[in-house]
Formats: structure tokens, sequence, C-alpha cells
């Protein structure tokens, strides 16, 4: 009798698991209409889970759902369905700023900084075919009310005042991402070539660092530098580096008009140190080698623009399949 019960749970337990299974591939039957944007209708590919909660308010507007990632980034599977709309922004029991940007198939296709008590922004991104949704979100950026539509153009207009923004998805598609523990490689080898000149680790120590974007070379897509820049962020912090916030760096770099941030001359450095409190800025190159990717990477003063360290990486190339 034992052995029936256990077999019984053990089916029932498999049944449940596929039925999760087919829940999470896409929109499924539904040819017309909307769902909730969640683990069931978009299941996580990469990063972290889809947190999905109860009720929030933003700028004093009432959402009956929200969703954040926690760890600040994942990827999820949107096979099959033709719009993601979510109202963006800051609940009202936070404080501070963010940012959020969102990626198709590894495409950057929005980027926006938010303050708290800022109305909701409405974002509307077609998906046009693609696979994949990459949210990432700084600090207390949440998703109001996300959704996925199928069959259907979504209206997207707040009920409230507010921002709608509609999304053109452009660009080029990565086809390869960079292993994260590969770019920890990178930051470990960095802080071992720092501390073993004493002086210049105690400044190290002392001293704030801006993390500039990596320029390209033989790479058409702008989201491979992107990611490189949030996962070799984290790996910096982890190896005990002091990283200026990104939002405030974006907006000095935005004044200063700097487009190229592999250009920067020694006159542009020290103004970063000024308007930004940062010692040392963090410049490089990401290099396409055919079976494998080359980082170099340099450590600059800020004061002067002069090169303190340098450090180059082989990493290896993770194939994308679309």
């Amino acid at each position: 009798m034992r052995a029936l019960r256990f077999i019984v749970v053990v089916l029932v337990t498999l049944f449940i698991l596929g039925m999760q299974s087919v829940q999470a591939q896409g929109p499924g039957t539904l040819t017309s209409g909307e769902r909730p944007f969640n683990n069931e209708n978009a299941h996580k590919v990469t990063g972290d889970t889809f947190t999905f909660k109860g009720e929030v308010t933003i700028a004093g507007r009432l959402f009956n759902s929200y969703g954040y990632v926690y760890s600040g980034w994942g990827t999820f599977n949107i096979s099959g369905w033709d719009y993601f709309v979510a109202h963006v922004g800051i609940s009202d029991n936070n404080s501070g700023n963010g940012e959020v940007i969102i990626e198709t198939d590894g495409v950057q296709v929005y980027k926006q900084q938010i303050n708290a008590g800022d109305q909701a922004i409405t974002v509307s991104i077609p998906l046009n075919g693609r696979r994949t949704i990459t949210l990432r979100a700084k600090r207390h950026i949440i998703f109001a009310e996300p959704k996925l539509y199928k069959g259907k153009t979504p209206s997207a207009q707040p009920t409230t005042p507010g921002t709608t923004t509609t999304v053109t998805v452009t660009g080029t598609p990565a086809t390869f991402a960079i292993d994260p523990n590969d770019l920890e490689k990178l930051a470990t080898a960095l802080r071992k070539r720092i501390d073993g000149r004493p002086e210049l680790a105690a400044r190290v120590a002392r001293g704030k660092v801006a993390l500039m974007t990596f320029s390209l070379v033989d790479i058409t897509s702008a989201s491979i530098a992107t990611n490189v820049a949030e996962d070799l962020s984290t790996s910096m912090i982890n190896n005990d580096f002091q990283l200026i916030e990104r939002g405030q760096l974006d907006k000095v770099l935005k004044e200063l008009k700097v487009q190229d941030t592999a250009l920067i001359d020694p006159a542009t450095a020290q103004k970063l140190g000024q308007l930004t409190g940062c010692d040392m800025i963090l410049v490089g190159s990401i290099s396409d080698r055919g079976q494998f990717v080359v980082i170099n990477s340099r450590l600059l003063e800020t004061a002067t623009g002069k090169a303190l360290a340098a450090e180059r990486v082989e990493m290896r190339k993770i194939e994308i399949k679309r």
C-alpha cells in the first residue's frame, strides 16, 4: 500500500511539473489577449527570477501588482509574445534614484534614469519575434502591472498623467556572450597587480574608481559592452574596489558630451574626477579574436591621465543560439 501511495505521489508531482513547464512555454493556445509578466508566462533563462508581488503606489498612483529582479538583472524567454508593457518607477516607500535598462535578444532598446517621486513611465516594447528580454533595474526600480500581449496592440496609455514610451526595436543582436566568471578573473588579476605595488594599493584603498563602458573592436552589438560593464562592476566590488555609482557617472559623461570612453584625454579625465569625486577611471576595449575575446583594461589617474596599471585577459565566447 505504501509503495502504491509513493508511486501516486511521484506521478502527481511529475504531472504538476510537466504542467508548469508547459505553462512557461510562451502564450500557448492564446491567440489574442494579455497575461501577467511572471515566471509562468516568461520563464527565466539566466540571471535572477522575476519576483511578482501585490499592490504598490508610485507618485501616489495605485497599481494592482508589481515585480522586480532581486539581483538587479534577469533574462527571460518571451518567444511567441508580441508586446511587453510595464509602468516603470520607484515605489513611494523608497527614495533616491535608479536606472532601468531593457534589452531584447541582447540588444539594448531602452534606458532611463528615474527619480523617486516621478510619475511612472509606461514602457511598451514590441517584441517582433524576439526570443528573450533582459530587465536591468538598479536601486529601487520596479515594474508595475507588467504584462505580455499576444495578437493585439496594447494602448499603453497611463490612466493618470505620466510619460508613455513606445520603443522601436533596433540594433544588432549579440551572437555571443562573455562568461561573468571570466570577468571575475579580470577583476582578480587587476587587484593582484595593484596589491603587488604597496603604494598604489594604498591609493586604490583610499580612492574611488569610475568604471567606463569599454569600447568594442570588431563587435557590432553594443549590448556586449553593457553586459561587460554590469558584470565587471559586480566583480570589482567583490574585489574591494570602491566604484562611483553608475547613474552619477552617466550623468557627468552626458554633461561632458563624452561619446567614446576609449578616447578620454587627460583634460576630460581631470573633469571627470572633479565632477564625480573619483580618483581613478578604468577604461578598456573588448576585441573579438575569432575563437575568443580579449579585454584590455587600463587604470588611469584622473588628476594627470597617467596609466597606473593595466591588465589583459583572454575570455571564452559563449554562443547565443537564436
